[in-house]
């Protein structure tokens, strides 16, 4: 899994954070955009291809290989 994407008309920060951290997923940096806050759970530069799949709930996660 490269990220996961938090819809901002569902989660905070804090929320996604918490999310994160209660299902086993990095939790640290944030990145912020006009509609998602963003977990990076690993460098971009490291995939070639890369798809996203929605979890639900305003949950989605690029994922790679």
């Amino acid at each position: 899994m490269q990220s996961l994407l938090f819809s901002r008309d569902t989660f905070t920060p804090a929320k996604a954070k918490a999310w994160a951290k209660r299902h086993g997923y990095k939790h640290g940096k944030i990145d912020e955009t006009d509609r998602y806050v963003r977990l990076r759970q690993a460098d971009p530069k490291e995939f070639r291809v890369k798809r996203t799949v929605s979890f639900g709930d305003g949950i989605k996660a690029i994922v790679a290989r």
